[in-house]
């Protein structure tokens, strides 16, 4: 009895101090891997020695290589890379003496420690890397495209730089001519605001002809003006970056390009008595003065068992 008395007094004995135990739940393993985001807060407006302890421990960051330099439109000794956290995307540029080695798709984890953020020419950057401070994880991931506008960019450049975009229905101010190449820097007018487009000589498509509007996908830059102050600027990887294309007047022609007036709405058999004729609304795309460059629409009557008007229009057909 005495015995049965004592184990159970021991077992009471365990199971109080059990519960009276505390248990740090958050204890745990902080993880070695941050976000681009958070490397880039760390700048300040001065050079920056990376080191755990302003990133909570972490010293690795991973992202995806957005940058091809065999295009011929990418900084030299520079990679490109971005990555996607909490839905923010965000991108830094890596300098390095071997960039040609990465190639857009390539997941990458960079032990950052010890390096240095800097600006060059405006540019956030991390420099000091080299080959052993980058393992390549995989290749061909899909690389994230922001759809924005130029406002959006230069409302919030940080948000963007280094990161892949696309503008659509960008227009290109001034008005090319037949011949004009995409080399040098071209304003591109999209919504309330602009940006530049940068072709560098060497790009593959840098002979091409400029278009009058398109849509524009490339990086975001951040290059510095002869006064100090910062521009952006939109590199394209290729060629293939930029779609949509409508070329610009031609000069032998009615100096109207492709599309110079669009339909916005149709109604073939608007309500009530519409004398069989058919509802349009159009919209011109530029300024167009009718009375020099008259313009037509042409229909035919084939609804239902009905067959065209004998002859030719406007009369029949």
């Amino acid at each position: 009895m005495k015995t049965r008395l004592l184990y159970f007094l021991l077992l009471s004995t365990a199971a109080i101090w059990s519960a009276c135990k505390k248990h740090d739940y958050a204890a745990g393993q902080l993880s070695p891997v941050t976000s681009v985001e958070d490397v880039r807060a760390l700048y300040k407006g001065t050079d920056v020695i990376i080191d755990r302890n302003g990133l909570m421990g972490a010293y690795q960051v991973t992202g995806v290589v957005i940058s091809q330099p065999d295009s011929g439109n990418a900084p030299a000794g520079v990679v490109v890379m971005q990555n996607t956290r909490r839905n923010k995307t965000r991108g830094i540029i890596l300098r390095l003496d071997n960039a040609n080695v990465y190639k857009p798709g390539d997941s990458l984890r960079i032990n950052i420690e010890g390096k240095t953020l800097t600006k060059v020419n405006g540019s956030l950057q991390i420099k000091g890397l080299t080959s052993e401070s980058i393992t390549k994880v995989s290749e061909d991931r899909p690389i994230n495209v922001q759809s924005t506008s130029s406002y959006s960019i230069n409302l919030k450049p940080g948000e963007f730089e280094s990161t892949v975009v696309k503008i659509t229905s960008g227009t290109v101010n001034p008005i090319p001519t037949l011949g004009d190449t995409f080399t040098g820097d071209k304003s591109i007018v999209n919504g309330a605001d602009s940006i530049i487009l940068h072709t560098e000589p060497t790009a593959n498509y840098a002979e091409a002809e400029v278009p009058a509007t398109a849509n524009f996908t490339g990086i975001v830059f951040v290059s510095q003006a002869s006064d100090g102050t910062d521009v952006l600027q939109i590199w394209p990887r290729t060629g293939s970056d930029i779609t949509d294309r409508i070329a610009p007047p031609d000069p032998n022609g009615p100096k109207l390009g492709k599309f110079p007036v669009i339909i916005t709405g149709f109604v073939n058999d608007a309500k009530g008595g519409d004398a069989n004729y058919e509802y349009f609304q159009f919209m011109a795309t530029r300024d167009i003065n009718f009375e020099e460059t008259p313009m037509a629409v042409v229909t035919c009557t084939n609804a239902g068992t009905a067959e065209p008007y004998k002859g030719t229009a406007p009369a029949g057909g």
